[in-house]
């Protein structure tokens, strides 16, 4: 699968792995399906890896479309702040992480973009502030 969802209780965040080569449909029919199941707890923070993604086949519109749509979601479940943190270590996928944040301005999502694994899960924990 090339996007995968852990449920992180302990550190109450949502680990979404990226892997391989992603279109923007299976993007958005991954968290669309992790939005609709029983796993998704409302409010919970999300850590993206996306280190290993091969973005190519991401668009602009893809990003625009899922950031809609998240900002839908968060919205219809009464959720008002949810921390997004994305670890991206190479250019294309840091690159894409932040226009994913760009689209994700006003809404529910604080999305902010790393090059560091351990500064992303600092963030969600409150222990950095990251403006």
């Amino acid at each position: 699968m090339p996007l995968t969802f852990t449920v992180n209780h302990k550190p109450g965040y949502v680990l979404c792995r990226y892997s391989g080569k992603i279109t923007d449909e299976e993007i958005f029919n991954s968290w669309k399906s992790f939005y609709e199941s029983d796993n998704w707890i409302p409010g919970m923070n999300f850590l993206s890896d996306i280190s290993d993604v091969d973005g190519s086949a991401i668009s602009s519109d893809g990003l625009r479309r899922l950031a809609q749509y998240s900002r839908t979601v968060h919205e219809k479940n009464n959720v008002s702040a949810v921390k997004v943190a994305i670890y991206a270590s190479r250019p294309l996928p840091f690159g894409l992480a932040r226009m994913y944040e760009g689209y994700s301005y006003r809404s529910p999502e604080m999305v902010r973009v790393f090059k560091s694994k351990v500064a992303a899960e600092a963030w969600l924990k409150g222990l950095i502030n990251n403006e």
